[in-house]
C-alpha cells in the first residue's frame, strides 16, 4: 500500500508506526493529510503559515482538555506573527 508522497507502507521500519505517519486527528475521515496539504501549497517553506494550517485542521479533533478553541488561538498566534513579520 502506497502512502504519502509515493513510499509503499509496507517497507516502513519496525519503528515507523501509523501514531507518527498517521495522526488519527489529522487523518480519519479525510483524503488528504495537512501535512500533504502542507506540501503541495508550499507552505514548507513558510513555518509560520504551515502551522496556521495544521492548527486550523487539528480544531475539534485533538484533544485540547477545557479549552476547545486551544487549537484556533494558536493559529491565530502564528497568523499574527507572519503578518507582524510583513509589517
Amino acid at each position: 500500500m502506497k502512502g504519502r508522497r509515493g513510499k509503499d507502507r509496507s517497507q516502513l521500519k519496525p519503528d515507523d508506526n501509523e501514531d507518527v505517519h498517521r495522526p488519527s486527528h489529522y487523518v480519519d475521515g479525510r483524503s488528504m493529510q495537512p501535512i500533504d496539504v502542507i506540501e503541495d501549497w508550499g507552505l514548507d517553506k513558510d513555518h509560520y503559515l504551515a502551522n496556521v494550517l495544521k492548527y486550523i485542521s487539528r480544531y475539534g479533533r485533538k484533544g485540547s482538555g477545557d479549552d476547545p478553541k486551544l487549537c484556533l488561538r494558536k493559529a491565530m498566534f502564528y497568523l499574527n506573527r507572519r503578518i507582524e513579520r510583513d509589517d
